[in-house]
């Protein structure tokens, strides 16, 4: 691991700590914040058959709402967690229907926060977990999607 710095966004501050506390990953918190750039900087990958997208954004600018717009069933956003810029793409994100989906620790070259929206409802009840933990973190998410 490489170390680095993540800004977890207020909405997620908690359960993002609990995720790195239980793995056992050190970052330095950032503490400022910066606008958004002019434009976003994404790659995208599509499963056509399973209707899945999956949105990694390098860059986060302030057209970050036109790369929400598709109508997927499965719609996974990765956010960098060392950007001055996440809460307001966390923002953004939410007012398109996304919620917490995981954290991707050194996923690209920084941590990333996953967001998702399903088109359909979770059967919640489907779902099977052993540890505290787990459920713990489950019922995070439940609350808030």
């Amino acid at each position: 691991d490489k170390g680095g710095t993540v800004n977890f966004p207020v909405r997620y501050k908690a359960v993002l700590q609990n995720i790195y506390d239980k793995l056992g990953v050190e970052r330095q918190a950032l503490t400022s914040a910066s606008p958004p750039a002019p434009t976003s900087r994404v790659t995208a990958w599509r499963n056509q058959q399973a209707s899945y997208l999956r949105v990694t954004v390098l860059e986060i600018g302030l057209d970050l709402q036109a790369h929400l717009e598709d109508d997927a069933e499965v719609f996974q956003l990765v956010l960098p967690l060392d950007s001055g810029a996440l809460e307001f793409a966390v923002a953004e994100a939410r007012k398109k229907g996304f919620f917490l989906a995981g954290v991707l620790p050194a996923w690209t070259s920084a941590d990333n926060i996953m967001l998702q929206r399903l088109k359909h409802p979770t059967n919640w009840e489907s779902i099977v977990l052993q540890s505290d933990f787990a459920k713990a973190l489950l019922e995070s998410v439940k609350g808030d999607r």
